[in-house]
């Protein structure tokens, strides 16, 4: 759910109408779904919220990014760690990653459409990205970390949200910065609109609805 509050730094001519928006109107709500996990939660949420909520499918990062932009952040981290993924492994990442954009297509495209998605299973590049890097880069992820990062016999991270924690952080500040500076040196990439800014725009439309509608007090 996304809230807003208003703070008039002059004078509180106008703090009232705000406040009204904000306080009295319980259709300002919207809602943002960013993990899709199983078809029978999309059909409960979407029941419940419809019209004032979007999705993301199968989650935020690998709706929004491609496959491209996801996997030269996670090498620029790799890099930063001293951690260098075999030819054959990186060519698998590689092929995991743009199988997971594929399934993101599909399911977008095939919800759109209202037609069956009960039989594709995505992960999103995240999850499929841990799983890899644990699997088989374990004890290279436990040094780069040694105070959070802990290992099993078999050599396999011990908890698993720590290091998703981890992930998380490293990947979204390197992918927020590849796409910050693609944008400002592709012309092309300026008036492009990521998934989640068009999925912005009814709550914009809501809100200014809803202030337009709202009669003002003087």
């Amino acid at each position: 759910m996304f809230n807003f509050r208003v703070e008039n730094m002059r004078s509180q001519s106008n703090v009232v109408h705000y406040m009204r928006l904000q306080k009295n109107i319980p259709e300002k709500d919207y809602y943002y779904f960013f993990d899709y996990h199983n078809l029978n939660e999309y059909k409960q949420k979407k029941k419940k919220y419809d019209t004032i909520s979007s999705f993301f499918f199968p989650d935020f990062i690998t709706e929004n990014f491609s496959s491209a932009e996801f996997y030269n952040s996670l090498i620029d981290w790799l890099d930063f760690i001293n951690l260098k993924l075999s030819n054959d492994n990186d060519s698998e990442i590689i092929r995991l990653l743009e199988e997971e954009k594929e399934k993101s297509i599909v399911i977008i495209e095939r919800i759109e459409n209202k037609d069956d998605i009960s039989r594709i299973k995505a992960n999103g590049y995240e999850k499929v990205t841990i799983n890899f890097l644990n699997k088989n880069y374990g004890k290279e992820i436990q040094r780069a970390y040694p105070n959070d990062i802990h290992l099993n016999p078999n050599n396999e991270i011990k908890k698993k949200d720590t290091f998703k924690q981890i992930f998380k952080r490293e990947i979204t500040s390197r992918i927020k910065d590849i796409v910050k500076n693609s944008m400002k040196n592709d012309p092309k990439r300026r008036d492009f609109k990521f998934p989640f800014e068009i999925k912005l725009e009814p709550f914009y439309r809501k809100i200014a609805d809803l202030y337009n509608r709202v009669p003002s007090i003087n």
